[in-house]
């Protein structure tokens, strides 16, 4: 009688089975339960290994105030970007007689942190715009209102005057209010979307009779720096039967200042 004793299949059975045996991956929801089903073992220690995604940061990009910038449109420029991922860059804006040094960040600032004071009309409001193709500048001091015109300072009965310092951060079409807090500065656009007052909205086209108002910028009382607001919005204010281009700038400036209701929407505030 003759017993073979085969080590070698055994042995090649036992790294198969090691090999093969199963893995399990899960993903855990908000409430998991304590149990075989989830953890996969009913005794023992478990490992549980952090899955992470990257957040993703909206890119707003600001080539400047002044009017003879080009903006940066081209160049598959990103508007927004994962968090350890890279950014694209737009293409760089130009300005006569000046060397692009690079794009730097700017601290951004919520306008819902105003919420407190959110019924305090403006002390003052400033806009610009073109007047038979010359910048138009147009503003209304609360301090100086002696009588229904004495409020009134810049350009008057077309005279071409932009030279109030109040006016020196304002581009066309732009605007601004001025608060106890700081000074609000925004945009005004001429859309072919039409909208809901005090709503906020994503209009298109432009050279449009409907007014949209969107808040641009941010400057603390005292302070000349203006910090890019975070997440603004379109808003839409109404329509104009004509001359929307003229009128929109001032009455996003003028109901910034004085209407309540209107002021939460662009500002951010829900509550």
């Amino acid at each position: 009688t003759h017993t073979h004793t085969h080590t070698g299949s055994l042995c090649l059975a036992l790294i198969l089975s090691i090999l093969t045996f199963p893995t399990f991956s899960e993903t855990l929801g908000n409430s998991p339960q304590c149990d075989n089903a989830t953890l996969h073992t009913t005794t023992g220690p478990a490992t549980l290994n952090a899955r992470w995604s990257a957040n993703t940061i909206i890119l707003n990009w600001q080539p400047g105030d002044d009017a003879t910038f080009t903006a940066p449109v081209q160049g598959n420029a990103a508007y927004s970007c994962e968090y350890d991922g890279g950014i694209t860059l737009p293409t760089a804006p130009t300005r006569s007689g000046y060397t692009f040094g690079g794009w730097r960040v700017a601290q951004s600032f919520d306008l819902s942190t105003l919420s407190s004071s959110i019924n305090i009309d403006g002390t003052y409001y400033v806009y610009k715009v073109y007047n038979n193709n010359a910048p138009y500048c147009e503003g209304w001091d609360a301090s100086n209102e002696q009588d229904e015109y004495e409020g009134w300072f810049g350009m008057d009965e077309g005279n071409a005057d932009c030279s109030d310092n109040r006016f020196s951060d304002l581009s066309v079409h732009e605007w601004a209010t001025t608060f106890s807090y700081g000074t609000v500065k925004g945009e005004a656009l001429c859309s072919t979307t039409n909208g809901t007052y005090a709503t906020p909205g994503t209009p298109v086209g432009t050279n449009g009779r409907y007014c949209w108002c969107r808040t641009s910028g941010f400057a603390g009382t005292g302070s000349n720096t203006y910090q890019s607001v975070s997440s603004p919005s379109w808003v839409f204010l109404y329509g104009f039967a004509d001359d929307c281009a003229y009128a929109c700038a001032y009455n996003c400036a003028e109901n910034v200042y004085s209407a309540s209701a209107f002021r939460r929407a662009v500002f951010g505030v829900t509550q």
